[in-house]
């Protein structure tokens, strides 16, 4: 089994405070604490029957949570960071409802 890095994220990180866990150069950052020790043991665990449980939850080989490189995280980023396409320039208003359900 290769190594695994759990570290506080930092100031300069996504998610100050979070948890990333990292392996063999991929990490899953911003993680919550029981996020971060169901990610552990799932890169511990053996293949087979517990695989498939997992692989029922949404998860699967390299654990619950998507393993990233710093590049394809960056690039993640990015993506969901820039507006959506064809939104430039629309005027955007955000309104206020009140306690009746009215604006």
């Amino acid at each position: 089994m290769k190594p695994i890095t759990i570290r506080i994220a930092g100031e300069g990180d996504c998610f100050p405070g979070s948890f990333i866990v990292e392996q063999d150069g991929r990490m899953a950052p911003g993680m919550t604490w029981d996020e971060m020790l169901g990610q552990i043991a799932a890169l511990t665990l053996d293949a087979g029957r517990v695989w498939e449980r997992i692989a029922l939850h949404g998860g699967g080989r390299g654990g619950l949570y998507r393993m990233e490189t710093p590049e394809e995280s960056k690039a993640w980023l990015e993506r969901h960071s820039a507006p959506p396409r064809g939104d430039e320039g629309k005027d955007i208003r955000f309104i206020t409802i009140d306690e009746g359900g009215g604006p």
